[in-house]
């Protein structure tokens, strides 16, 4: 009885081999021109495979039992072979996204082929308090012009005109060969991202350097990338500031404390956390010459 069942089961080995080998040899192509990974042993086992099919005669039912079960796992082995290249190729994309998507100086934002947003960098959300689900669909330039404040566009003080001539030339930016670039004055994506009430708010505007990169499939325009960097040299120049406003406020401090100890009575000496060393007053030098 159960060999009978054998029989019938594995009675034709040619599908069993002919639906392994589709499985595998179109795994196998789509890892060499997708992933550019070449799997040299499912190429030597499949060749092997059907060589030994050919030569080795199948009307026996334990042959046909070991084709059929082979043809199996070799599928098996191409699917999961696959789905880990898969999961190693999107890794990188996944982690260089991530990066690109929590940068706190940059942005991006990418649109189809009709400035409809498709994606875009976590700042956004902070910046126009917006839940994901409403941000997504919406006209790429009229979210940016509403909520980034843009001052500026190119050197030109911002108007409808300006605005209107700047999204011309975005809509002809359709070169594959040309990255397109433009300049907004703005006020700094972590100012953006303030409480509107909050009067500690500083709205100077630094420059962003935009760039747009049309993405094609093949011969037709699928979308565009759009990048905003902030000016490095303005960025260092501002760090500058704030180090050296840093240096005078502890020196400031430092002498304060000097002054108001030496005004003191009875102090010799005081223990400064900061540098963790004893000060002398001027009253203990006086005595001590």
């Amino acid at each position: 009885m159960g060999l009978e069942i054998l029989k019938t089961i594995f009675a034709d080995p040619i599908s069993y081999g002919v639906i392994g080998s589709v499985i595998v040899a179109l795994l196998w192509c789509v890892k060499l021109f997708v992933f550019k990974k070449f799997d040299f042993i499912e190429v030597l086992a499949l060749t092997g495979a059907l060589t030994a099919f050919c030569i080795i005669p199948t009307d026996h039912i334990a042959f046909q039992v070991a084709f059929a079960v082979f043809f199996c796992l070799f599928a098996g082995y191409a699917i999961y072979t696959f789905i880990v290249s898969y999961r190693i190729y999107s890794s990188y994309d996944k982690e260089m996204n991530e990066f690109l998507k929590n940068n706190e100086f940059d942005f991006f934002v990418q649109t189809n082929a009709r400035n409809k947003i498709t994606n875009f960098s976590n700042k956004l959300l902070k910046i126009t308090k917006l839940p994901r689900y409403e941000i997504k669909g919406v006209n790429c330039w009229k979210l940016l012009f509403e909520y980034l404040k843009v001052e500026k566009i190119n050197g030109k003080d911002i108007n409808v005109s300006v605005i209107q001539d700047f999204i011309d030339k975005f809509k002809s930016a359709n070169s594959r060969h040309v990255i397109y670039q433009f300049e907004f004055e703005m006020p700094k994506l972590e100012h953006l991202t303030k409480e509107d009430d909050d009067e500690s708010k500083d709205l100077n505007t630094v420059k962003y350097t935009g760039l747009i990169q049309p993405v094609f499939y093949q011969k037709k325009l699928i979308g565009r990338n759009i990048y905003f960097y902030q000016d490095r040299i303005q960025v260092l120049t501002d760090l500058r500031m704030a180090l050296k406003q840093a240096t005078l406020d502890l020196n400031t401090s430092y002498n304060f404390m000097y002054v108001m100890m030496s005004l003191m009575d009875y102090v010799g000496l005081y223990f400064d956390y900061n540098t963790r060393t004893y000060v002398a007053t001027e009253a203990f030098m006086k005595y001590t010459r």
